[in-house]
């Protein structure tokens, strides 16, 4: 309640008290329904879950009103660097939660002597929420004269949480691998100068999703981690690419 003492206080006249009345009631019929709604609600901060590797089954906290959840598929790895015989990053595989409810596609690794691999795609399986394709990674280049060109591998493609692998250092060097369990591609490798060499094309990041589930919550999801791909096999000349990262799910 409004306190008599700030009426005593206030130099108004004899309608001052019922106007502070009138607006303690207006004030109690608004007020009052929230206070109300939010008594007895437990204030403790929802419980997180993170999944980075391997398949199974989340069990949904028995006083669960909502879940978010954050996924990502596992990122490509980047391509090695060499003049012949020059090996592609392999394949991320995918990260569901709830078989095919929630999709992260794992991403394509990056090509010899070619382009950047390509992002991973994303399914929200008909919920809203944020989906965010991969990122792809960037394309090999060509040196063509001898000591001409020592040039840096290509970077991988990064997720929204970041950590794609640098290309390697010019001069020759393997691709540097992504941060782990970003989903972002593995970097390719970097040219010595040896004429006709193609620096590694980057791998590229897996898919994002980030929803919540108000609605219709399962007491149980199966869930499944995507994997990294591999950087690729050194070629003639050259030097490996870099691993990408596995993907990652997130749940409170």
């Amino acid at each position: 309640r409004w306190p008599r003492g700030l009426v005593m206080a206030l130099p108004l006249f004899g309608f001052a008290d019922a106007m502070l009345q009138q607006l303690q009631t207006q004030w109690s019929a608004i007020l009052n329904p929230i206070i109300k709604t939010t008594e007895g609600i437990n204030a403790t901060p929802p419980e997180v879950t993170i999944l980075n590797s391997g398949v199974g089954i989340f069990k949904v906290p028995e006083d669960a009103f909502y879940l978010e959840i954050i996924l990502i598929g596992g990122g490509g790895g980047g391509a090695a660097s060499g003049t012949a015989s020059i090996g592609s990053g392999t394949n991320g595989t995918n990260t569901t939660f709830g078989t095919s409810l929630l999709i992260g596609n794992g991403a394509q690794g990056g090509q010899s002597a070619g382009a950047g691999g390509t992002g991973g795609a994303v399914s929200l399986g008909g919920l809203a929420g944020v989906a965010v394709r991969g990122a792809n990674g960037t394309g090999a280049s060509l040196g063509q004269a001898a000591n001409s060109a020592q040039l840096c591998g290509s970077p991988g493609g990064s997720t929204p949480l970041g950590g794609g692998g640098a290309g390697g250092p010019g001069g020759g060097a393997v691709g540097v691998p992504a941060a782990p369990n970003s989903g972002s591609g593995g970097g390719g490798a970097s040219i010595n100068g040896t004429a006709g060499s193609w620096t590694g094309s980057g791998g590229g990041a897996g898919g994002f999703v980030h929803v919540f589930i108000t609605d219709k919550i399962q007491k149980t999801y199966n869930y499944n981690v995507g994997i990294k791909g591999t950087g690729g096999t050194a070629g003639t000349n050259g030097f490996a690419g870099g691993n990408a990262a596995d993907g990652i799910i997130v749940v409170k």
